[in-house]
């Protein structure tokens, strides 16, 4: 089997399956729903619901399917969910290892579902649509939590299942607004998550108007979240976008602007580069000043828990400090470690390769490649300010998979190839390519012999050579 999950020889290649567009569909609309559901002693979300159910076949799959071939990032995913199910049971004990076991589900079993209901272009292009069509239904609640202070989502489905508890805490005000969490635990996490879709609509949209429509409600969507990280992962987004238009593609330029300036702020800045450009991307400075004390104090556990991290365990700071941690990339490092933040930094770094380094794909998939991109370098950034966690964590792993699945695809001469190779059951040789005419038969395509004894005798390649494709009787008079 080649590298594709499916083969793109077959007329499945260009549909989506039943069974991956249900899949897509009861994964997105979980999303939907902002509670929790208890079974016995545990409570989830509904996408972790959704997650843990499919764990098993989509893990089997990944793992032993001779449809999917795995790739150095799928090992590296592999290996990080691994690494902080055990810093989580080495830090806390047996009492978390139902804790330990859902990051498992979120991290792997998320990334397993993603590679497997995803791995064809027209899953991806079917689940980036029905994303929007959930962001049109999300768009007026969002506008009205933002206006009048109503969660409607908690009116609606208040009576029937359990709201996330901190649905009705009232977040400090920020430009005159309340901020909306909508249908998730908080405004940070609402922001984010619905600011994932703005480039990939883009891709799976033709027309002009449908791009810009849902590109807007995305962009207006996230402005009611009032969240400095969702705001940033949007203007990276865009910014990278019109670089991409005036400057025709030009990366590696980009590429070195950017580490030049990154160098110039390392040398002129009384403080890390890093932390110099996200402090002045917050609201306030109060919001800049406590980014940089939770930097500070981040990497201090982190140096003082080098291997295993802390798991759950309280960090050390100021009892002035809280214990929000608005940094995903710090808190990978302080739960699990060095070894986890390499696992997974390493996982995104060679995805990003193994897609960059791909020169044979369609047309198509160039387009998906270079919006996906532009896209996952903006959340990129926007999480060095922001944690994710939760079902919004889960879908992060998600996106992974998206970006494995297009590093794998076939390559555009693939997918012109025939489907089979034999005409028959016989095993004999099929032609391919156009075919050839009497305008054409002084040079007709060479025939390729999948035998030895196929192939014409000493006498008969001598003879077609004196007398040309057709014997001599044949020939018409000239």
């Amino acid at each position: 089997m080649s590298n594709a999950s499916i083969n793109p020889a077959t007329p499945q290649a260009n549909t989506v399956s039943g069974l991956a567009m249900g899949a897509i569909i009861v994964f997105l609309l979980s999303y939907l729903i902002p509670g929790t559901i208890t079974l016995g002693t545990i409570t989830m979300g509904f996408p972790r619901l959704v997650l843990t159910l499919a764990f098993i076949p989509s893990v089997s799959l990944l793992l032993f399917s001779p449809r999917y071939k795995l790739t150095w990032v799928d090992g590296m995913v592999i290996c990080y969910a691994f690494w902080v199910f055990l810093s989580v049971l080495i830090n806390n004990g047996l009492p978390r290892l139902q804790f330990a076991g859902l990051q498992v589900v979120e991290t792997l079993g998320a990334y397993a579902l993603g590679r497997i209901i995803l791995s064809q272009p027209e899953a991806y292009r079917f689940f980036w649509r029905f994303f929007a069509y959930c962001l049109l239904f999300i768009t007026p609640i969002a506008l009205i939590e933002l206006t009048t202070e109503r969660f409607i989502l908690f009116e609606l489905l208040g009576p029937f299942i359990d709201i996330h508890g901190n649905a009705t805490i009232g977040y400090p005000a920020r430009l005159g607004f309340d901020r909306v969490q909508g249908n998730l635990e908080h405004p940070i996490l609402f922001g984010v998550f619905w600011g994932f879709g703005m480039m990939h609509f883009l891709s799976v949209f033709d027309s002009r108007q449908a791009q810009f429509f849902f590109a807007s409600c995305c962009i207006l969507v996230v402005f009611t979240s009032l969240s400095s990280g969702a705001y940033l992962a949007l203007m990276i987004q865009l910014a990278l976008l019109s670089w991409g238009v005036m400057s025709r593609n030009r990366w590696k330029l980009l590429i070195l602007l950017f580490v030049i300036s990154f160098l110039i702020v390392e040398v002129l800045s009384d403080r890390p580069a890093i932390i110099a450009i996200s402090t002045r991307l917050a609201f306030s400075a109060g919001t800049a000043y406590w980014r940089v004390l939770i930097f500070e104090y981040g990497m201090m556990n982190v140096w003082d828990n080098p291997i295993f991290g802390l798991g759950l365990r309280d960090w050390v700071r100021p009892s002035y400090m809280g214990s929000s941690v608005d940094n995903q990339w710090l808190l990978t490092a302080m739960r699990g470690g060095f070894p986890a933040f390499f696992l997974q930094m390493g996982a995104f770094a060679m995805m990003i390769f193994m897609l960059v380094r791909r020169k044979d794909l369609s047309p198509v998939l160039q387009k998906y490649r270079r919006n996906y991109l532009i896209g996952f370098v903006g959340l990129f950034v926007a999480l060095g300010t922001v944690a994710v966690w939760s079902g919004t964590q889960a879908f992060l792993w998600i996106l992974l998979a998206m970006g494995t699945n297009f590093a794998v695809a076939p390559s555009a001469a693939t997918e012109e190839s025939p489907q089979s190779e034999l005409a028959d059951g016989q095993g004999s040789p099929q032609r391919r390519g156009a075919s050839y005419t009497r305008q054409n038969t002084l040079h007709p395509p060479a025939t390729v012999y999948r035998r030895p004894h196929d192939a014409p005798s000493r006498a008969a390649r001598h003879a077609l050579k004196r007398d040309g494709p057709f014997p001599t009787r044949l020939r018409s008079p000239t």
